[in-house]
């Protein structure tokens, strides 16, 4: 394995997409990795729909969304640096913690929108179908004009009609029950069946939540269809639009995205599981990933230190970076049609590129598009679980669409839209505080000859006492004076 390639390398290097009119069988692991070079390249490059330099701002309205933005950007603001004014003392006692209402507006977003939910509909569109809908609806209005005189025929034959089925009574009746689905046919029911158990066993609760606060915090939402590798059901996932890589687009859909990729993180482990890299680059990847990715500070790398006693390794659990990348591409197929001395014509596939048009041979192309898959270690010349993607999205039968789907709304965000005032408002908080505990207690201006020298029942009183009393009972006993001081 060659050196970890950086960022800043794919950001000043060329890394073009490569050839795609070229022989199946040579589309392989190095042909995959200079696609998702391409891909990184053109992400951290900002040529994608979602650029790597826009990552900060949307992590930075997460957290204005979640009430956590960074405090420092008001201490700069209030805080005195030169730590010459007197106003900075007062606040070192405040409370810094953010006073924020975003958390609360989306709440109630949130909570309106899981509270609406859409049944799944499948109306079935080929003639065939239509066709056995158009006569089942012809035959229940056929039982319900001529009801008595099948009674009449099925008592005869001994046969007792079921009286629980519904017979229409008008035209108007007969189609409302149709747009009420009387007439759905088994094939939909199961097609129906099987989108809502797929939403089951997906958790779609918890991804519709995530997928409404991502559009009310940076108004872009992406979801990923997979198929689980051990009980091989199809499942739906929520994709992190922070680690998604997507081909630019004008459609808010992103409907004519020809590539997509994900950044995931992979353990050392599942990685050693899924590919033959040697252990000594797995090494350097642990090496080069040591304190990254929230993972463990390793200081020794010697074997003995690396190694537990139950036979593993201290670096398994390393998180390293791994693109799950998908793209389109089209296989082409040459097959020839060669007649005979008798004028009979045979038909069998040819080898890739071999195109010979005469009299007795004619040579015909076929193009398929297609989906190829890759999961490429970031920086590395190290690619696995690649080639074509079999279980893939199909609207028709030579048509094919990618697992990743991503939505961007046009415009600001909710929460991109509440910052100016978020700032306000915990700027207004912050003085508040800080008026408060700057400020003198609530108290009176009294002269004190107006108290000193006070007797009552014969008792001297101090000034003090006196104060005392008037907080006590709000009472303030004085005596009278002139401004000589003269009673």
């Amino acid at each position: 394995m060659r050196t970890l390639t950086t960022i800043s390398s794919y950001q000043r290097g060329s890394y073009p997409f490569p050839k795609d009119e070229i022989d199946p069988k040579e589309k392989n692991a190095e042909w995959s990795q200079k696609w998702c070079e391409a891909m990184y390249a053109a992400w951290v490059t900002d040529r994608s729909g979602i650029p790597y330099s826009q990552l900060e701002e949307l992590w930075t309205l997460r957290r204005y969304g979640a009430g956590n933005q960074d405090i420092s950007k008001y201490q700069k603001i209030m805080l005195d640096d030169s730590g010459d004014s007197q106003d900075s003392e007062g606040y070192l006692n405040v409370n810094w913690e953010i006073f924020s209402v975003a958390p609360k507006f989306k709440y109630v977003v949130v909570g309106m929108f899981e509270q609406q939910d859409h049944n799944i509909v499948a109306t079935a569109v080929d003639p065939s179908s239509s066709k056995l809908k158009e006569d089942a609806k012809f035959m229940k209005w056929f039982r319900s004009q001529f009801k008595d005189k099948l009674q009449q025929i099925e008592a005869g034959m001994g046969d007792i009609q079921n009286k629980s089925e519904y017979l229409p009574g008008s035209v108007e009746e007969l189609d409302l029950y149709t747009q009420m689905g009387g007439f759905k046919l088994a094939k939909e029911m199961k097609i129906e069946e099987g989108l809502n158990y797929t939403f089951h066993i997906s958790d779609w609760a918890e991804t519709k939540r995530k997928i409404i606060n991502d559009f009310l915090d940076i108004n872009k939402a992406a979801v990923k269809d997979y198929v689980d590798p051990y009980t091989r059901k199809v499942k739906t996932r929520y994709v992190d639009s922070a680690a998604l890589i997507v081909q630019f687009s004008r459609h808010w859909d992103h409907r004519n995205a020809e590539y997509a990729g994900e950044l995931i993180k992979e353990t050392i482990s599942n990685i050693r599981k899924n590919t033959d890299i040697p252990e000594d680059e797995l090494l350097n990847l642990a090496q080069f990933y040591n304190g990254r990715n929230s993972n463990n500070t390793l200081t020794s790398w010697t074997q003995d230190d690396l190694r537990f006693k139950s036979g593993g390794w201290k670096y398994d659990n390393f998180l390293i970076d791994v693109m799950d990348a998908e793209w389109f591409s089209v296989n082409s197929k040459y097959y020839s049609k060669r007649t005979n001395e008798r004028g009979d014509t045979h038909t069998y596939e040819e080898k890739w590129g071999k195109n010979v048009n005469n009299k007795k041979k004619t040579t015909d192309i076929k193009n398929f598009k297609v989906v190829y898959r890759c999961k490429w270690i970031v920086g590395t010349d190290r690619v696995y679980d690649y080639g074509l993607q079999y279980d893939v999205p199909r609207p028709g039968k030579k048509e094919v669409e990618l697992s990743f789907s991503f939505y961007q709304l046009p415009g600001r965000s909710l929460v991109s839209l509440m910052v100016q005032n978020l700032d306000s408002l915990q700027l207004t908080w912050l003085k508040l505080q800080n008026a408060l505990a700057m400020s003198a207690n609530a108290g009176i201006a009294v002269e004190y000859t107006a108290i000193s020298n006070m007797k009552l029942g014969g008792n001297k009183l101090e000034p003090l006492e006196l104060l005392t009393i008037r907080r006590d009972t709000g009472d303030l006993i004085y005596k009278s004076t002139t401004h000589r001081g003269v009673m």
